[in-house]
């Protein structure tokens, strides 16, 4: 297995700094500011809050906090977060009834959207991809139960991890247990909001005590480790029927070759991808447009755009080049002007589609049918898209 530093040390801003994988965290150790990598190109990181607690830049302690009177929730504040992995210690003091503590993430408080996978410590119980409450910790009445809670966004889905141990474990419904959820919905955002919510409201007794901790190691499965394929407008194949020929659209300096979509008739382009050697599986991608306004008549206001794709699979042993497509993925934008699309010229990316496909191997190919979907409610720009390029993103096993 690859491990990873967990994170980079240096004084000033990181403008040279090249990150290992999205997500490392850089220290300015002499402003005591903390950075986030955003990819892995050179200097790109943002600047996620200063460190407000003195030498917190030399210590795995990022936040640490003992409640001072009972309560059913325990927040961990904001500003201590903006990453994507967190070690995380909860001693619970107990002085209501046996209780259970769920946790959510990024202000999602839906019980369905955890999926729960757990097994006891001797193994007797397990439940295995169940949409329950996603209960982490088992406290008892009158003591105190040790949590610990590793948090890892690993190849797009968040997952947590608690095993915690009572002082009193002799009532089995408080027995020792480790738990692992899977929070159901695929995301790139980092961790914006930690609540813990306890089923009693003074569950959290006073002397309750939370400690949020940089983990020491990140594995390369724990980062959003992907390489980039950009297919130029060049490189389509005509679809039936197929937008305008390759156009060179110039302004000073700057030009690009596109292929020119129309606003009223739907119209193909083709590509075959072969899946590379270096794809790690995981069965998915991530897919996005970038466009540029070619007419003089710009969007206005609420006028936008679409883009619908479709793919199969031919299998490197056997597969048929006439496939059959599978259902539409749509990309869309309803008010072009929000992004400042507002010109002729204006370039714009639409946000990336997830696409995914059944047992993906290396060496497979992939058909996408890309099309301006002009029936879709979001496009009502009436003039003609220019596609400068579609973007392919996959997980790489050589992403380091």
């Amino acid at each position: 297995m690859h491990l990873a530093k967990s994170n980079l040390t240096g004084s000033g801003a990181p403008t040279s700094e090249t990150p290992e994988y999205v997500g490392q965290i850089y220290y300015d150790t002499t402003n005591n500011v903390e950075y986030i990598a955003l990819s892995t190109s050179i200097g790109d990181f943002y600047k996620v809050k200063s460190i407000d607690t003195p030498g917190s830049n030399s210590s795995n302690v990022i936040y640490s906090n003992t409640l001072s009177s009972a309560n059913q929730y325990i927040y961990v504040p904001d500003k201590y977060l903006y990453r994507y992995s967190y070690d995380i210690e909860l001693l619970v003091f107990n002085s209501s009834a046996n209780g259970l503590s769920k946790i959510n993430i990024n202000g999602d408080y839906t019980d369905s959207d955890y999926n729960l996978k757990y097994v006891t410590c001797d193994g007797s119980s397990l439940v295995n991809n169940v949409s329950l409450v996603p209960n982490i910790i088992r406290s008892k009445n009158g003591y105190q139960t040790k949590a610990y809670i590793k948090i890892r966004h690993i190849n797009g889905w968040y997952w947590i991890f608690s095993s915690f141990t009572p002082d009193d474990n002799s009532d089995s419904t408080v027995n020792d247990i480790t738990y692992a959820l899977r929070y159901a919905n695929q995301t790139a955002e980092p961790i914006k909001e930690i609540r813990f919510n306890s089923s009693a409201l003074t569950n959290f007794a006073i002397g309750t005590k939370i400690t949020l901790y940089r983990p020491t190691w990140v594995t390369s499965l724990a980062t959003n480790q992907y390489k980039k394929i950009r297919v130029l407008a060049k490189d389509f194949v005509d679809g039936s029927p197929a937008p305008s020929s390759l156009t060179t659209i110039n302004n000073g300096d700057g030009s690009f070759e596109v292929r020119k979509f129309d606003p009223s008739t739907e119209e193909f382009l083709i590509k075959k991808w072969t899946v590379p050697e270096d794809y790690a599986g995981h069965n998915y991608l991530f897919v996005d447009f970038t466009s540029v306004i070619t007419e003089a008549t710009a969007p206005t206001s609420g006028q936008g755009v679409a883009y619908r794709l479709a793919i199969y699979k031919v299998d490197k042993n056997g597969g048929n080049l006439n496939g059959t497509y599978g259902s539409n993925i749509v990309s869309s934008i309803a008010n072009l002007n929000s992004i400042n699309v507002n010109s002729q010229y204006d370039i714009f990316r639409l946000d990336k589609i997830l696409v995914e496909v059944s047992n993906l191997e290396s060496g497979d190919s992939l058909m996408f049918k890309i099309s301006r979907y002009v029936g879709h409610a979001d496009d009502d720009y009436g003039q003609d898209i220019g596609l400068v390029s579609m973007q392919i993103q996959y997980r790489s096993k050589n992403a380091y």
